[in-house]
């Protein structure tokens, strides 16, 4: 059995047009991790949070900048179908990594939570 595990959420999508269809095509499962986004896609994280200097977010570009104001309009948006929808912006997400063509289940963090987050309210 073979297996991939790359990052994978609807703030970072460009795996499903290169690597997903050589995984369908070769018989090789797709384990995606991050489909949280690292908790931005929980709608826990907004413009007025501020990551700790030793937590890795801190120095990554999908939490800084205009990469970060841009992923928080996305999550608002989100958010909002979310509710049209009837579901939590997580459940929404973790669903949507997981209704993808290729994805065959997502890796389960070390954390309480299948999810990947501390607390249910994420």
């Amino acid at each position: 059995m073979e297996t991939v595990q790359p990052p994978f959420n609807m703030l970072r999508r460009g795996l499903q047009d290169t690597l997903f269809p050589y995984c369908r095509e070769h018989d090789v499962g797709v384990l995606v991790y991050g489909a949280l986004a690292h908790v931005l896609l929980t709608g826990a994280i907004t413009s007025d949070s501020s990551l700790a200097a030793d937590d890795w977010r801190a120095r990554s570009g999908i939490f800084s900048g205009a990469d970060f104001a841009r992923n928080l309009k996305v999550v608002a948006g989100l958010r909002s179908l979310a509710s049209d929808l009837g579901v939590t912006l997580s459940q929404l997400a973790l669903a949507w990594a997981l209704a993808q063509p290729g994805v065959t289940g997502r890796a389960w963090p070390r954390s309480p939570s299948p999810s990947g987050c501390r607390s249910p309210e994420r």
